[in-house]
């Protein structure tokens, strides 16, 4: 299974920063998602494209059910090596449009690509937070090679999907991911064409 990420950078659900600048996006509905980045886009450009619709997608559908395979509160999105920009925060909203339709009810996304040390505590509290209340949460990270948080990040969260940009990762790289995150946490793999 290969879903195709598109670039749905501009294309997020609102979100709340606190002061630390740190962000947790709840999705709504795919329309409400889509209204709103139309709004964005029309307002950076006098072009307006219609954003991706990954919910209509099958791969996109394949991918979330094979995450439900395990119950899980907050599944960590991990690279399995150096990602474009945004790669696993674009993962996490695709899965979102698709597991909202699925289940009937808004998931939430956490941008975790960029979490420095000295707010790792209160990330994860706030994350916590959030499960301890019901929601599900996706946690978008950045790789473990540059970003000294993921691996904490990872294994606070119930399990993991390594993403792997086709590509664009080395095999040797996933392998330190796996290993410093600890395999039993992953409940796959899955490779995206960018």
């Amino acid at each position: 299974m290969v879903p195709n990420r598109s670039d749905s950078s501009d294309w997020r659900s609102s979100s709340a920063t606190n002061e630390q600048g740190i962000e947790l996006r709840r999705g709504s509905s795919p329309s409400e998602w889509q209204s709103a980045a139309l709004a964005r886009r029309a307002e950076a450009t006098t072009a307006v494209v219609t954003p991706p619709q990954h919910w209509k997608d099958v791969e996109w559908q394949q991918l979330w059910l094979a995450t439900q395979r395990r119950r899980w509160r907050s599944l960590a999105l991990v690279p399995a090596g150096e990602m474009p920009p945004d790669f696993t925060l674009d993962i996490a909203v695709g899965l979102v449009q698709t597991g909202s339709l699925h289940l009937g009810m808004p998931i939430r996304v956490a941008d975790a690509t960029q979490v420095p040390l000295a707010h790792l505590m209160q990330f994860t509290s706030e994350l916590d937070a959030v499960v301890a209340a019901g929601d599900l949460v996706l946690v978008a990270l950045g790789p473990v090679r540059s970003n000294p948080t993921t691996v904490s990040l990872a294994q606070s969260s119930d399990c993991a999907l390594l993403c792997v940009p086709l590509g664009s990762s080395r095999v040797s790289d996933a392998k330190r991911t796996v290993a410093e995150i600890g395999a039993q946490r992953f409940l796959g793999s899955a490779v995206f064409r960018l």
